[in-house]
């Protein structure tokens, strides 16, 4: 992966999470939004925006391994937070909007970080033809 792609994963990280910082710190929006932070800063905690692109799509959010915005039919993972601390993470080709994905798991979300990034490293191996990094694989 070339340092221009990862220098725009990093900042689509960014980017998202400024997307988020801007909902409302009301009863509504706030347990969602820290949820969604906490989540995204531990993924850049670990190193995981340097090797996926992140992105939205209303309440979700979605890593890809492709260089540009704007997913198709692309494998992609999927985020989706619930306020009562559940995220649920899939795996698939399209909107989880439209589309059942090829996999998902709805868990609390201590164990859900883990399992982003068993789907992270699927993605990854079905994307990517360079070797898996050390840090997807920890």
């Amino acid at each position: 992966m070339s340092p221009d792609h990862q220098a725009k994963n990093i900042q689509s990280w960014k980017v998202v999470r400024e997307f988020i910082d801007e909902f409302p710190d009301n009863a509504q929006c706030k347990p969602w939004k820290t949820l969604v932070n906490r989540f995204i800063d531990e993924g850049m905690k670990l190193g995981l925006n340097h090797y996926f692109r992140a992105g939205q799509a209303m309440h979700h959010i979605i890593f890809s391994t492709l260089d540009h915005h704007g997913l198709r039919d692309e494998p992609r993972v999927t985020v989706e937070f619930h306020p009562e601390n559940e995220v649920r993470v899939a795996y698939g080709n399209n909107n989880l909007e439209f589309n059942p994905p090829t996999l998902e798991y709805t868990l609390p979300f201590e164990l859900a970080l883990a399992t982003f990034r068993r789907l992270l490293r699927q993605l990854w191996k079905a994307t990517m033809s360079e070797e898996i990094p050390g840090e997807i694989l920890d």
